[in-house]
C-alpha cells in the first residue's frame, strides 16, 4: 500500500488520526532531521494496513464503514504460535493484547471500499511477533447491490505476503510496518 494512500485516508478522519499526527508534529518540530532517524522517531513502531472489498459486496450499515469491523492485534514471544486449531487466537498462550488500533474510512475508489488501520506501539516491541485478529462487528448488518437470490456470504482473507505459516509477522527494524491488504471476499467463490 503506497504511503500516500495511507496519509490521504488520514485526512478523511482527523479525529482518529489526531494522536498519530500530534506525535509526527512533535517530532518534526522538536528534532532535527538526521539520516532517517526523523521518520523512525515519528512513525517507527507503527503498523499500517487496510481492509479492502469490492463495492459489489455492499457496505456496513453504521455511522462509519470502520464500525463494521473489529480489529485487535496480539503480540507474544517468537516460537509460541497464537492461532488455535479453530483459527482463532489462543488466549492461554501468553499472548497479550496490543494497544487499540485506529480505524478510518477510505480512501475509496470506483471499484473498492476501504477501511484503514493504524496501530501505534508505545514501547520497544521489535522483538515480538504479532498476530492480527479481524472480524466483522457482531450486530452490524450490511447492505448492497447483490441480487436477492444470491446474498453475499462475506469472509475476511488475510494476506499471505509478510506473514509466517502460523499467521504472525514481525515489525520492521526501523520505520513503519506496512501490511498487505486484508480482503473481504465472497465466501461462495
Amino acid at each position: 500500500m503506497p504511503p500516500h494512500d495511507i496519509f490521504a485516508g488520514l485526512r478523511t478522519s482527523p479525529d482518529d488520526a489526531e494522536p498519530f499526527l500530534t506525535r509526527v508534529r512533535k517530532v518534526i518540530v522538536d528534532l532535527p532531521p538526521t539520516e532517517g532517524a526523523l521518520i523512525d522517531e515519528a512513525i517507527g513502531e507503527t503498523i499500517w494496513g487496510q481492509i479492502r472489498w469490492s463495492r459489489s459486496l455492499g457496505w456496513p450499515i453504521a455511522n462509519r464503514m470502520a464500525d463494521g469491523f473489529t480489529v485487535q492485534f496480539y503480540y507474544g514471544e517468537v516460537g509460541s504460535p497464537p492461532i488455535g486449531a479453530d483459527g482463532t487466537i489462543d488466549p492461554d498462550n501468553n499472548w497479550r493484547e496490543a494497544p487499540k488500533a485506529l480505524l478510518w474510512d477510505g480512501p475509496h475508489d470506483e471499484e473498492n471500499f476501504r477501511v484503514g488501520i493504524m496501530l501505534h506501539l508505545h514501547y520497544n516491541t521489535r522483538i515480538w511477533r504479532y498476530a492480527p485478529d479481524i472480524h466483522f462487528t457482531p450486530g452490524v448488518k450490511w447492505q448492497g447491490s447483490n441480487p436477492w437470490w444470491l446474498p453475499p456470504a462475506r469472509r475476511i482473507a488475510y494476506p499471505t505476503v509478510g506473514f509466517q505459516g502460523d499467521g504472525t509477522f514481525k515489525i520492521a527494524q526501523s520505520g513503519p510496518t506496512f501490511l498487505e491488504d486484508f480482503l473481504v471476499v465472497n465466501a461462495h467463490y
